[in-house]
């Protein structure tokens, strides 16, 4: 029977694991659908990381990834695309070769940075954290490699599941009620920015960032 150790490790791999999948979907639905199983996972972490320290915090935001990071800002941006319609794919900055490279040096990097870390860790922290670091970084990929104003959106979330998962190891007995205020700014901030990104869609029938660059008054 799998103990929560092992629970907790095996939710940051999967959440990495489908957040590394995600970075080479060129279709808005595959993008949500993956980072929502990504999330899925982050509030598997959560809860098994709170069961094991007999902490109910935990189970308060894990809750809360699911109602908005699984469910309600993926539908959100799916109905969205619909009333716009908006085209459903997605356009890249890079190749999809320089994509792969990108995630690859990510990885590297990440467990570079974790290998050199002045603080001794044990195994199971030393995983977490390469794994936090990691999302972390993929994040800011992802920001830079697409095109479109939804997956800017998906990305700077992806940053924020890899600073929640860095939060949860790092730093124990954070108070309830910061939690809540870190989560909630993040989760407002994208819902502002997907509302934004439809009143572009409906102005100007596009919401290519890099086309976006050149309007002006």
């Amino acid at each position: 029977m799998m103990n929560l150790e092992t629970l907790q490790l095996f939710s940051a791999a999967g959440m990495l694991f489908f957040t590394i999948f995600l970075m080479s979907k060129p279709r808005l639905p595959a993008v949500l659908r993956h980072f929502s199983i990504a999330s899925l996972f982050l509030a598997l972490f959560l809860t098994a990381g709170a069961l094991l320290h007999g902490s109910w915090q935990g189970i308060v935001i894990a809750i809360w990834t699911v109602i908005f990071k699984v469910i309600l800002v993926p539908l959100l941006i799916m109905q969205i695309t619909r009333r716009t319609h908006a085209s459903l794919q997605v356009k890249f900055f890079t190749r999809p070769a320089m994509t792969y490279f990108l995630i690859a040096l990510v990885l590297v990097v990440s467990a570079f940075v974790i290998k050199a870390f002045p603080i001794h860790l044990v195994g199971e922290q030393s995983t977490v954290l390469f794994v936090a670091l990691s999302m972390i970084l993929l994040g800011l990929v992802f920001l830079v490699a697409r095109h479109d104003v939804f997956s800017q959106i998906i990305g700077f979330l992806i940053l924020e599941n890899g600073i929640t998962t860095f939060g949860s190891i790092a730093i124990s007995d954070i108070p309830l009620w910061i939690e809540l205020g870190i989560a909630f700014t993040t989760i407002a901030g994208a819902i502002l920015m997907a509302t934004i990104g439809r009143e572009i869609q409906l102005v100007y029938s596009t919401g290519d960032t890099d086309s976006l660059r050149e309007l002006t008054e």
